[in-house]
């Protein structure tokens, strides 16, 4: 929630005030870094809008820096009770951008983001049946679990970029530009353990704020994505990936009995208008 506000104050920085954005462009050129765009969180489609923000938001977060730096420098000596107003609620969000660990949330939440995309895309498409849905969540819930594990695609690419810059103690958040390179130096590095070099141990870290988060997410799971109760049965009976052909041993009998506990649960739970007997032999 706390990373959401900032984005949407963020946004709202430019968005409100044509010549702060043009300001912002101004120091985009002047820097020559590639610069993604701010996006702003929609209440529709949410996960697809948070996983761009997120994205956009990471990869500008030195120019944003940057800009912050120009603006305050220009109103730090102002007698303006408007400007000392604007001083103090910029200088907050220089804070909080800063952050090793809000950083470390940004990066990690584009893969947790990215998973539930594929999910909700997958079963909200018209070209995929209700019994795909048992494996399409089977597919998120494997997801997280390998996440409680190991550090996610963007984290790690992240990591391995603030371990290089490491210098005297110090760490920073780097974007390359035309001959260029902005710089955000990281506050919190310090209070992270350090391996046998002195190197502060992002990686660690990092997968720690992962695993908190994604193991608070598979314990939401069932109650957050709830299964279509009859996806799993027909699931049983449809899905060739679940028929015991590779069975050794009499595979006739195995794939006679193969499905009578769905067929069960589905005429007598969901279908008690069909005959049992009969869809049971023309399955």
């Amino acid at each position: 929630e706390t990373i959401h506000t900032l984005v949407k104050k963020i946004y709202s920085e430019f968005s409100q005030s044509p010549a702060r954005h043009r300001f912002l462009q101004c120091l985009v050129e002047e820097a020559g870094v590639p610069f993604a765009q701010l996006h702003y969180i929609w209440e529709v489609r949410f996960i697809e809008s948070e996983y761009n923000t997120l994205k956009n938001f990471l990869i500008d977060l030195a120019m944003i820096y940057k800009y912050l730096n120009r603006t305050l420098h220009g109103i730090q000596y102002s007698d303006s009770e408007k400007d000392r107003t604007r001083y103090s609620i910029l200088s907050a969000y220089k804070r909080q951008m800063r952050q090793l660990k809000f950083v470390s949330y940004l990066a990690i939440l584009q893969d947790i983001h990215l998973a539930n995309k594929v999910y909700s895309k997958e079963v909200q498409s018209d070209k995929n049946l209700v019994i795909d849905v048992p494996g399409f969540r089977s597919n998120l819930k494997s997801t997280y679990i390998k996440m409680q594990t190991t550090l996610s695609e963007t984290a790690l690419k992240y990591c391995d970029n603030l371990i290089k810059s490491y210098k005297n103690g110090r760490m920073y958040l780097e974007q390359e530009g035309d001959g260029v390179t902005l710089q955000m130096e990281l506050a919190g590095c310090n209070l992270i353990e350090k391996d046998a070099n002195g190197v502060p141990g992002v990686k660690k870290y990092m997968l720690s704020i992962q695993k908190a988060y994604v193991t608070k997410l598979l314990e939401k799971m069932d109650n957050r994505l709830q299964q279509i109760p009859v996806a799993i049965p027909l699931n049983v009976l449809f899905n060739y990936n679940q028929m015991p052909f590779k069975l050794a041993g009499n595979l006739n009998a195995a794939l006679l009995d193969h499905g009578d506990d769905a067929i069960d649960e589905i005429v007598d739970k969901k279908f008690l208008f069909l005959d049992k007997l009969i869809f049971n032999q023309n399955m």
